[in-house]
């Protein structure tokens, strides 16, 4: 039986990009309550995000248990004042860096019902809002 089991993680929200959020003047600061979240423990445990820093592990993980990796976008802007900051850009490439470690990515744009074939950070270019990772199988037959 095929289950469709995916989890989302942050794994974009690192050190670097907060550092870019505080300098960068937003209006809305962080709107993404996942991304608040992983902001909030980073700064409370005075660390790097875990799954940045073990995502080679959170992958075999994923693997061992046929899950999906949906790489959520915590940067994201709340309004259009604060599109296409640093911070927004920073996780943007981090997040195209995770998934070429990868075979088989599925890329849904907020909003959009579609699945497309991702080249690394065409998420800056495509206002792509949720990155997919499916370890093992193709997904809907996409495979770089």
């Amino acid at each position: 039986m095929l289950h469709n089991r995916f989890v989302t993680v942050h794994a974009g929200v690192t050190i670097n990009a907060v550092e870019h959020l505080k300098g960068g003047g937003r209006i809305m600061s962080v709107v993404s309550r996942g991304g608040a979240f992983m902001i909030a423990y980073m700064t409370h445990n005075d660390c790097e995000n875990p799954f940045y820093a073990e995502y080679d592990y959170l992958l075999e993980i994923a693997r061992e248990h046929d899950v999906t990796l949906s790489l959520g976008d915590g940067m994201r802007p709340g309004c259009i004042s604060d599109a296409g900051d640093g911070a927004m850009f920073t996780e943007c490439i981090t997040l195209g860096k995770l998934v070429m470690k990868h075979l088989t990515v599925l890329a849904r744009p907020s909003g959009h019902g579609y699945s497309a074939r991702l080249r690394p950070y065409n998420c800056c270019y495509r206002g792509v809002g949720r990155w997919h990772v499916r370890c093992g199988l193709p997904v809907h037959g996409h495979t770089i």
